[in-house]
């Protein structure tokens, strides 16, 4: 990737600017060493030459297709999620109870970084992936983790954030997409999100999406927004969500995509422009303040946490500079 990411930037970023080596002093980074970060580094690279920078021009000539409701990528879009999942990069700055490896972040945006050189269309898969597996690992319950969280890490889950509606735009105070509690402690979500990143696809078995909503009485503007975790396919009969096999139980959630946005100078990533989340079933909650149902944090704090999220988001972006 020396054609598209500088390796001695990238160096000096780390190493004299940010001094990273510096967090090998802390407990929870001690067990690694810059050969480790700098392997980690190298293998990002190869993935991305590999796997990712091959398909950029393919996947800038053919954009997604909308087929009977569901959009399809092209193949060799597989193939780089494949890789980047197996090499641990969407859960490798977990604790290590969570199934991580406790890599210090800024290594892991580091390495990314040559994952958004090579492609940055595919690239945002994993992107938004790690920044809706954050909000979980931060505000979900211990039940919610348990259901989701192990397969956002191992590549066969993804997960999107949903913010936009069509009447709203980026007026995120004004949207009108309801939330409907249940008897069980769930919601049913009832409207409309649009601009989707990665609303759909055909690389994992089920998709998560953190969606703005408002519960039914909340207060106008901000304070009555929640975030709530809308899974494609949903938890029942006592099985993990995220584990599709073809015995298994499963029900596709009654949101569902109406068309692709045609997106500048990133052809091949895939966002939904009215996707429709009308009626999304019994679905689950994250829940700090309460068991059950499928609000993210308490009741009101949406809008903050989903910033927080797109924080990361950000520094992902940020990972472009040093070409």
């Amino acid at each position: 990737m020396s054609s598209t990411i500088s390796e001695r930037e990238l160096a000096f970023l780390l190493y004299e600017f940010l001094d990273t080596d510096a967090l090998l002093q802390r407990d929870r980074y001690a067990e690694h060493s810059r050969e480790v970060f700098n392997a980690t580094l190298d293998t990002a690279r190869k993935i991305a030459e590999d796997f990712l920078a091959p398909h950029f021009r393919e996947g800038d000539e053919n954009e997604p297709l909308f087929v009977h409701g569901k959009a399809q990528l092209i193949p060799p879009t597989r193939g780089a999620w494949r890789a980047i999942a197996r090499a641990g990069f969407l859960n490798a700055h977990w604790n290590e109870a969570e199934g991580g490896l406790q890599l210090p972040e800024v290594v892991l945006r580091a390495a990314m970084s040559s994952f958004y050189a090579a492609n940055v269309s595919t690239a945002s898969y994993p992107m938004l992936t790690i920044a809706a597996a954050n909000l979980l690992r931060a505000f979900g319950s211990a039940e919610l983790k348990s259901r989701y969280l192990a397969s956002m890490g191992d590549g066969r889950c993804a997960g999107t954030m949903a913010l936009t509606e069509p009447a709203q735009g980026s007026g995120l105070a004004d949207i009108t997409t309801k939330a409907v509690p249940q008897a069980d402690g769930s919601y049913r979500l009832f409207g409309q999100k649009m601009f989707i990143s990665g609303g759909d696809q055909d690389l994992t078995e089920n998709i998560v999406h953190m969606v703005l909503a408002r519960i039914q009485g909340a207060p106008p503007g901000v304070r009555g927004i929640s975030l709530f975790l809308v899974p494609k396919l949903f938890f029942i009969a006592g099985l993990l969500a995220c584990h599709v096999r073809e015995s298994a139980k499963f029900d596709p959630n009654h949101g569902h995509p109406q068309s692709l946005d045609h997106v500048e100078g990133a052809h091949s990533g895939v966002r939904h422009t009215h996707c429709q989340l009308w009626c999304f079933g019994v679905i689950d909650h994250l829940a700090l303040t309460r068991s059950g149902g499928n609000q993210t944090g308490q009741e009101g704090l949406g809008e903050l946490l989903m910033i927080r999220s797109s924080h990361g988001v950000h520094l992902s972006i940020f990972g472009l500079a040093p070409g």
